[in-house]
């Protein structure tokens, strides 16, 4: 590998594909098409070792875990690798990867140390985190308000404030933004969208109760659920055993995400917690009117009756209403949509976001 002076690296050594990975490698992609030479470190496992290999990258393999940091040959090798390939900034994605990865970064003297969050959750008051926070890292970059919040809430006598800064999600803007949702009065059935791995945090089973309410009001109306995940088998069971198998879809993995918006009318975001949800900002791109719990990050997205609707915090029968209330009002819907549309121009800008973080690789 030729070396390369000033380089950024992207080190995300995640096994399952999810925000985190898109934005690594979409970001990855944004810093390549500025002409900064531009790497990445990741699972050879990993879906994002073949997307990046694929997107024209060739990625380090490694694999990295809580127990990384006892292995000297290990972290020498990624010293050496940075060294090697004049990388002056590495951006972090695990709590595993700022750990082992950001004490490499820092024995290879890189100037920008930067740990993304991506996840709303409190970080250990340990003497490790301490270390890591104040001394090796040098940015920490939320995704969300929210995500700012509970790093620092609890923590404020030690956690480095300074250092952090937000860098929402977005989408490339620079295209016409594709024409908005209408909600047409005749339409059999209506097609409710969800996006996101099948696990617990998303909230799918949920929406089974939620088609139940939805069709006991006399709604045609079938969901579409885009994902894989842990919680398939016990989906299916429940789908079944609530004789919706006509009525709820599980698609599996979805690439297309342009191709799926298009084909739903909206959608039932049940997630229980976020960073900044790409789904809900390529929702809004997209024109698709959205209904969410009321949680987490999810105000910062959907900004209630201005851009979409906010239901109670895992009150299925409010989801349920909430999606009512767009089906019934379209007039409204239209405006939020409208709405949705010029907030993801304004504040979700991918480039004009990503911006912040070119700012910091070019600090000397």
């Amino acid at each position: 590998m030729t070396a390369a002076k000033n380089a950024i690296c992207f080190v995300n050594t995640n096994g399952q594909w999810g925000g985190g990975e898109k934005w690594h490698l979409s970001t990855a992609c944004y810093f390549r098409d500025q002409q900064v030479p531009t790497l990445m470190v990741t699972n050879r496992d990993s879906a994002l070792y073949r997307a990046a290999t694929q997107a024209g990258f060739s990625p380090l393999a490694m694999q990295i875990g809580n127990l990384s940091l006892l292995n000297p040959l290990k972290l020498f090798k990624l010293v050496k690798f940075f060294k090697d390939n004049g990388v002056s900034t590495v951006v972090l994605n695990l709590p595993s990867d700022a750990k082992f990865a950001g004490l490499a970064a820092r024995l290879a003297g890189v100037r920008h140390i930067v740990y993304r969050r991506g996840m709303p959750k409190k970080p250990s008051a340990s003497a490790l985190n301490k270390w890591l926070f104040n001394d090796v890292i040098t940015h920490v970059v939320g995704n969300s308000q929210e995500i700012v919040d509970k790093m620092v809430q609890g923590n404020e006598t030690w956690f480095p404030v300074a250092k952090t800064s937000i860098i929402y999600n977005g989408v490339d803007t620079r295209q016409p933004f594709p024409a908005p949702k209408s909600l047409a009065a005749d339409k059999a059935p209506l097609v409710i969208g969800s996006v996101g791995r099948l696990v617990d945090q998303k909230g799918q089973l949920w929406l089974v109760e939620i088609c139940q309410r939805l069709k006991a009001k006399g709604h045609q109306v079938r969901i579409d659920i885009a994902g894989e995940g842990e919680k398939r088998a016990e989906l299916e069971a429940a789908i079944e055993a609530a004789g919706l198998g006509e009525d709820i879809r599980l698609l599996g993995h979805v690439s297309d995400m342009a191709g799926f918006m298009a084909a739903i009318d909206l959608l039932a975001f049940t997630s229980k917690y976020e960073g900044s949800a790409n789904t809900l900002i390529e929702a809004l791109y997209h024109g698709v009117p959205v209904v969410a719990f009321d949680a987490s990050s999810n105000p910062e997205v959907v900004v209630h009756g201005q851009t979409g609707l906010l239901a109670k915090a895992f009150d299925v029968a409010d989801m349920a209403a909430k999606i009512e209330d767009l089906i019934n009002n379209k007039t409204l819907t239209a405006q939020m949509v409208q709405s949705g549309q010029a907030l993801v121009k304004s504040k979700f800008d991918m480039h004009r976001n990503l911006e912040k973080l070119l700012a910091i690789h070019r600090q000397q």
